[in-house]
């Protein structure tokens, strides 16, 4: 899905850009979800593609900086929630894979 400058930002991640082609060539950006696409200074043909969809850092669960506490995992699938974008699948340490990681560890 491409996306207009003013359009709000629905994930944050990595977007490719296309611009007049008379203009720039494609280039990659990030960007911040629910902040809006801005506009190119010089050309009104600009255009945003979800390359790669990621957890913006103040909302990773590692790093919550507002005094929230969110349940291990549970920011993996409030973006899967958000977006119904899986590529952050499966989300490195979960309640299921550390129970499974404990009960491997202690069979050795």
């Amino acid at each position: 899905m491409l996306y207009a400058p003013g359009e709000k930002v629905p994930h944050a991640g990595i977007y490719a850009v296309t611009h007049d082609p008379r203009h720039a060539r494609e280039h990659e950006v990030t960007c911040i979800k629910g902040r809006k696409f801005p506009p190119c200074r010089n050309c009104k043909g600009a255009r945003f593609k979800l390359k790669k969809a990621a957890i913006h850092l103040e909302d990773h669960l590692y790093f919550k900086t507002d005094g929230t506490k969110m349940g291990i995992g549970e920011s993996a699938k409030k973006i899967e929630a958000d977006s119904g974008d899986y590529s952050t699948r499966p989300f490195p340490m979960n309640a299921e894979n550390m129970n499974d990681m404990s009960a491997k560890t202690k069979r050795r």
